[in-house]
């Protein structure tokens, strides 16, 4: 599932979830819930994401 890339990019850039909440402007808890699975990354984030980490959406959520 993608959450499992969203830590592994995170973790790659010895980054801790409070520092990816600020970039989401977020709590370190809401980021938690995301990057376990419990909710639904919106697509606003996922942008965000890509472009923080250089990489497409496609290799954020898993799919090649």
């Amino acid at each position: 599932m993608y959450f499992q890339n969203l830590r592994s990019y995170r973790e790659s850039r010895e980054l801790t979830q409070e520092d990816i909440g600020k970039i989401l402007g977020m709590t370190s808890q809401q980021y938690y819930r995301y990057e376990k699975g419990k909710r639904d990354l919106p697509i606003k984030h996922l942008i965000t994401l890509a472009k923080f980490y250089g990489t497409t959406i496609d290799n954020l959520l898993g799919l090649k």
